[in-house]
């Protein structure tokens, strides 16, 4: 049973019209209507008598044959004119407005006002007759005797009658209470018409909605019925017509000119629940203020479905106006989740919420991960990633962010191990992200280890055998290729494997020159200089001073000395053999009479076509290559030709060259730096380089001396996983001496991505930013051909992308492919980054083709309901002023009726025409084409078209910010596609 108590009162001259809605009442007196809220009073003034008036989110108010809907602070949305309306009404959850005239009901869309259906009367009324009620389902009419139901879509629910004239409708709970001229009630059901219960009372007014109960007006005061019809007295309530909001909270008599306003007694206390989530242990705080103005001692308990809590009451003296806040600890969880709080004041119940709760033993996500390098093979790292459900309930999924790998239904004690690679580089440090979901829990790892440093290689001569000790880290396997490059001999690679952090080499020494030693993919080496004052040195020359190793040498097995391999392994060192795959001891039946050094020079061109993993950047001293299928010339033969060679070092062995990346694993458009080195170790040359078509000239190199050059690679799209640089050569005299492979660079385009284009004309640039991360950034600014550009401080959010479009001071030399540009950005976790790209040059592109304008969708765009609105800005924004400016759309949602183009004779440099495109369109996306005709300065005239599209929605309340920053502009291009605009990969010229 509810209780009321006065919180006040106000004069009118005369009451015209109430009107009731979810949680106020609006009063209408003369020309001026007041709203009443709770404790919270408003008012605005119509411009004419008020006949009737209803309340929702708007306010709509009848006045003659014109009804003028306004929003809570009297804002004017919409009018329109009816024939003789005289009653008006509102549905509780649906934007409808009913107009009930003598002939017909209207039902009005309450945000645009226009006309949803109309249904003719089968009985013409009057204002002295008819009363109209909007409840769940429909409009409900009373006419003489009649009580009519006609639904949201405009059927008739129901149409019935009582036999006896009806005085007044009132709806509560599912029933409709109808009073009649004889003094009875019935209670009828709103969903079928059906009779529920009768009794008799005599009833003056009835007020149009109740929540649990129905008040009434009666010649012995206010009563109160409920959907049952069951009806008591309610003395707190003054005599007079009775009113009260949809939700019961507050109420207005109305007698005499004069307004008294009441609400429920709990509703003096004002109660809030602002704990959203708590665990065992913690507290759920309940603020509660004293609305009255007198201190009442109260006590409050609290409830929680599937928790318990000690204590649970709570005993409170509240001061008037003042909050106060107490709370109730959290003593056990038996089902965690979100549960329900439920506070109640001396038995009644003032305040309900929702509130996520969890067990802390049991729901928190408790996991351990380890990230730690096991593997360096041929250059890729591999990492083992190890995550351990710590905790006594299982988990949902674990997934790694970067690569996407997911596994699910990890049990307790159960752990999840993948394998990641990375390209490997000596202390990088690595990162992984991970995911763990646990039902609605989510945790965030990132497990980071640092990359071994790189192995190293010492060499040194002991009498007549090489000692080669490769030292690497324990805790690391390395696979790798080892290269041997030893005087007398063909430098040989042979794969190796490194597991327990030593590798010994011992290696016969033949000849006087430079001894190299090392692994092919992680790029280290050493040398040694070598002296043929061994016991091995009659071996390896003939009685003409040539060199012969077909009778004995590398991989013989001869009992003359110890061959290649032929040291031992002792406790953590491991031998290995200079290429050896027979056994040993064993003859190397493959080796064969090595060919003229002409025809070993022409072999090695068409045969050495590794990667450059599988090479060394050094050549040996003699400049001779492992040997594949050689001739069975008598060795005489191969002494004779090669007399004259023996014991000597060639030009090419001096040489050799190196490429080094910045990167190997980059999002689209970021740059990658290559470095080519080119050492010359012998006499004073001048070789060539090739890198792809690009020829390098290095000039003369001196003695011990080094030449570099880089350049700047930029790859533009991500459709090859991974891309390849060319491959790099060196010359000298028209032969080659070395030469890099071609090296894999890894493109993803999860990052921040950008591609950018200049047009040589006029310097007009056009940078496309799209952020495929999962962080917002923020862009700082922007430097293009060695020029600071004025860009603002543009946001790109989390999954979308942006463009950034302008004109730099002078134009880009139209010799040039690229111009180097550089990007500065802030995210909001990652903090600030310096991207390094570069532009495409290009005439007629930069921008999309030298377009003159800068273009925007203004803020008063707004596409809903059945007519929209898209306001278009073209801003000339280049420094000449620009004639005959036309801009014309076209397209199928285009209201033809409303629409005209926009027309300037002249739009100077910086002003902006403004076009208005209507709309008629409905929820969904529409789109339509703009062109822009115009002519420059120099009245050559110009056409450009452009695609409009964006999200429309049915109703005005529905259309927020985002729907109007969803709407885009775009250029419509011949070919339709990137691919014109940015080229898979672009450099700049090597420096």
């Amino acid at each position: 049973m509810t209780e009321y108590r006065e919180l006040g009162s106000f004069d009118q001259a005369e009451i015209d019209a109430v009107g009731v809605g979810e949680d106020a009442v609006a009063i209408a007196s003369g020309e001026r209507v007041r709203l009443v809220s709770g404790t919270d009073r408003s008012a605005f003034e119509h411009d004419g008598a008020i006949a009737d008036i209803a309340l929702h989110d708007r306010i709509v108010v009848l006045s003659s044959n014109r009804l003028t809907a306004y929003t809570r602070d009297g804002a004017g949305v919409w009018n329109r004119t009816f024939e003789a309306p005289h009653a008006v009404a509102t549905l509780p959850d649906e934007p409808l407005v009913g107009v009930l005239e003598p002939e017909r009901l209207v039902a009005v869309d309450l945000e645009t006002g226009q006309e949803a259906f109309a249904v003719e009367r089968r009985r013409p009324g009057q204002p002295r007759d008819d009363r109209l009620v909007g409840i769940e389902s429909g409009f409900v009419s009373a006419t003489w005797s009649f009580l009519r139901c006609v639904d949201t879509a405009g059927e008739e629910a129901f149409d019935r009658n009582l036999n006896t004239a009806i005085r007044d409708v009132g709806c509560c709970d599912g029933v409709l209470v109808v009073a009649l001229q004889n003094g009875q009630l019935k209670g009828i059901d709103i969903e079928t018409g059906d009779q529920r219960w009768e009794t008799e009372l005599p009833v003056r007014q009835i007020a149009p909605y109740g929540a649990r109960e129905l008040l009434l007006s009666t010649e012995d005061g206010i009563k109160s019925i409920g959907p049952n019809g069951s009806i008591r007295s309610v003395g707190t309530l003054g005599s007079g017509e009775i009113y009260a909001s949809r939700d019961g909270s507050v109420v207005c008599s109305v007698r005499n000119g004069t307004v008294v306003t009441y609400v429920p007694s709990e509703e003096l206390m004002d109660v809030e629940i602002p704990t959203e989530s708590v665990g065992v242990g913690g507290t759920v705080d309940v603020n509660v203020t004293n609305l009255e103005e007198t201190t009442h001692d109260i006590t409050l308990t609290a409830s929680m479905e599937h928790a318990d809590l000690s204590p649970d009451e709570r005993r409170l003296k509240l001061a008037p106006r003042e909050p106060t806040l107490t709370d109730f600890p959290v003593e056990s969880v038996r089902t965690d989740g979100e549960t329900a709080f439920t506070a109640r004041i001396e038995g009644r119940i003032v305040a309900e919420g929702s509130i996520e709760v969890t067990d802390a033993a049991e729901s928190t996500v408790t996991v351990e991960a380890d990230l730690r390098p096991v593997e360096v093979e041929n250059g890729v790292a591999r990492l083992e990633l190890s995550v351990e459900n710590t905790g006594s309930v299982p988990l949902d999924s674990i997934s790694t962010l970067d690569p996407d790998e997911r596994e699910t239904d990890i049990g307790p004690g159960e752990t999840w191990t993948t394998t990641i690679t990375k390209p490997y580089e000596a202390g990088r440090t690595i990162t992984v992200g991970i995911d763990v979901v646990r039902g609605n829990r989510r945790t965030e790892l990132a497990p980071s280890c640092q990359l071994p440093e790189h192995p190293s290689v010492e060499l040194r001569q002991e009498r007549d055998a090489l000692h080669g000790r490769i030292e690497a880290d324990k805790a690391v396997a390395w696979s790798d290729e080892l290269v041997v490059d030893v005087p007398g001999a063909d430098r040989v690679r042979s794969p190796v494997r490194i597991e327990d952090g030593s590798l010994l080499v011992l290696l016969p020494v033949y000849e006087s020159g430079i001894a190299r030693v090392g692994l092919s993919s992680v790029d280290i080496t050493d040398q040694a200089r070598m002296t043929d004052e061994g016991p091995l040195a009659d071996l390896t020359t003939t009685t003409r001073g040539g060199t012969d190793r077909s009778e004995s040498g590398p991989g013989s097995g001869s009992s003359g000395g110890p061959g290649p391999g032929s040291g031992g392994r002792s406790g953590s060192e491991r031998s290995a053999t200079a290429g050896e795959s027979s056994p040993r001891n064993e003859p190397d039946t493959n080796t064969a009479p090595e060919s003229s050094p002409l025809s070993d020079q022409t072999d090695r061109r068409n045969r050495d076509r590794t990667p450059r993993e599988d090479r060394s950047p050094e050549r040996s001293a003699g400049g001779r290559d492992e040997p594949s299928e050689r001739s069975d010339r008598p060795a005489a033969d191969e002494r004779d030709g090669n007399a004259d060679t023996g014991g000597t070092d060639s030009a090419e062995g001096t040489l050799s060259v190196k490429r080094e990346l910045s990167d190997r694993d980059v999002t689209v458009g970021h740059a990658v730096r290559e470095r080519i080195t080119v050492r010359n170790e012998g006499n004073a040359v001048e070789p060539t380089v090739a890198v792809g078509d690009d020829c390098l000239d290095p000039g003369v190199i001196d003695s011990g001396d080094a030449w570099r050059a880089e350049r700047t690679v930029v790859f533009l799209t991500s459709d090859e996983a991974e891309t390849q640089l060319p491959e790099v050569t060196l010359e000298r005299d028209g032969e080659m001496v070395d030469r890099s492979p071609a090296e894999r660079v890894t493109v993803s385009d999860r990052g921040l991505v950008v591609r950018a284009v200049v047009d040589p004309t006029d310097g007009h640039y056009g940078i496309e930013l799209q952020n495929a991360t999962d962080d917002e950034y923020r862009i700082d600014g922007l430097e293009l051909d060695g020029r600071t550009v004025d860009i603002g401080t543009p946001t790109v959010a989390a999954g979308e992308r942006t463009s950034l479009e302008g004109t730099i001071r002078q134009s880009t030399d139209r010799r040039v492919e690229t111009v180097e540009a550089r990007i500065a950005a802030t995210g909001r976790e990652d903090g600030r980054k310096e991207i390094h790209t570069a532009a495409v040059v290009r005439e007629g592109a930069g921008g999309g083709g030298g377009d003159p304008f800068r273009k925007t969708i203004a803020p008063s765009t707004q596409v809903a309901g059945e007519y929209g609105t898209v306001v278009l800005v073209f801003e000339n924004e280049t420094e000449r002023d620009l004639s005959d400016v036309t801009l014309e759309a076209d397209g199928e949602p285009i209201n033809d009726m409303l629409y005209s183009a926009a027309h300037r004779e002249t739009l100077p440099s910086g002003e902006r025409i403004e076009h208005y495109v209507d709309l008629k369109t409905g929820a969904g996306t529409a789109e339509f084409d703009i062109t822009a005709t115009y002519a420059d300065g120099s009245d050559t005239e110009a056409s450009r078209t452009f695609r409009v599209a964006g999200p429309a929605v049915e109703t005005e309340a529905e259309w927020t910010d985002d729907h109007r920053t969803s709407w885009s502009l775009e250029e419509l291009s011949e070919t339709g596609g990137d691919e014109t605009e940015f080229p898979p990969t672009v450099s700049t010229s090597f420096d």
